[in-house]
């Protein structure tokens, strides 16, 4: 269930969620917030697992908040509103 910039790995009853974004201290983009919504639900559907650790790549940031420069392509107000609505996703299924 990995993608580039979130490395999921489970290791016994422990899984590991790296954001892998360091030239942007670790900023979300879009796609990242959907792999961590995922990793999320994952982990919640696992009885295995008891412990989720969330970690920063790059030695400088955890996370630096949300990739803004994924905000030029939208067109319209609905596409803003369909960012948060995949935050409010992610943050729930956290």
């Amino acid at each position: 269930m990995s993608s580039p910039c979130i490395r999921f790995e489970k290791t016994g009853d422990v899984a590991r969620i790296t954001f892998h974004n360091p030239t942007a201290h670790n900023a979300l983009t879009s796609q990242m917030w959907l792999d961590l919504r995922d990793a999320a639900r994952a982990i919640a559907e696992d009885p295995a697992i008891r412990v989720a650790v969330l970690r920063g790549a790059g030695g400088k940031a955890f996370v630096s908040g949300t990739d803004i420069s994924g905000f030029t392509k939208f067109t319209s107000g609905a596409d803003g509103q369909a960012y948060e609505h995949t935050i409010d996703e992610c943050m729930s299924a956290v």
